[in-house]
């Protein structure tokens, strides 16, 4: 029986995990004070024995995966895989994808909370008003600004979008344009 293992912190029972069952997968996920982000030398003793991974943020260097001969598949719990070696993954035949789709809009939600903890100064004014010292001060409106976006991928394109909403003007790079998006 094929066996798979989520490392992620967010890793919860759910459909996806029923799915893999009815397919006659094993799944098990790593116990919760385990943190293999902090503790990356536990990678291999958490990972060891499983032909696939629902990996989170822990690195999957090639010392690592040198050590996982059973390890066939690496899907990231999110986007990006600047946390796994391609290039040592490609030479052990190790499939590597994401899950797009699944985080784009906390993702610009995060961008927008930290824009308008920036723009109006909310760590400040806070301080401010908690030591008693808060004077009346003007901060800059978010309503009219400018916002540069680089990179109009599923991230880029909803920090766009919220940022229309936001009644900002938006100016964006993209080295391969979505000329669907653009127009709307």
């Amino acid at each position: 029986m094929p066996r798979v293992i989520c490392t992620a912190k967010m890793c919860e029972f759910g459909p996806h995990f029923e799915i893999l069952q009815a397919a006659g997968f094993e799944v098990d996920t790593v116990p919760t004070e385990v943190d293999l982000r902090k503790e990356p030398h536990r990678v291999v003793e958490q990972v060891q024995g499983y032909d696939a991974v629902l990996a989170g943020a822990e690195i999957y260097s090639r010392e690592v995966l040198q050590q996982l001969p059973d390890l066939k598949v690496i899907s990231r719990y999110g986007v990006g895989f600047d946390a796994v070696d391609l290039a040592a993954a490609d030479a052990q035949n190790i499939v590597v994808t994401i899950t797009p789709g699944v985080n784009h809009h906390s993702v610009a939600e995060q961008a927008f909370a930290l824009l308008m903890g920036i723009a109006r100064m909310t760590r400040t004014q806070d301080r401010a008003v908690r030591s008693g010292e808060w004077e009346r001060e003007l901060t800059p409106r978010v309503w009219g600004s400018t916002i540069g976006i680089v990179g109009l991928g599923r991230i880029g394109q909803a920090v766009a979008t919220r940022a229309i909403g936001m009644g900002m003007h938006v100016l964006a790079y993209d080295p391969f344009p979505n000329e669907e998006f653009a127009k709307t």
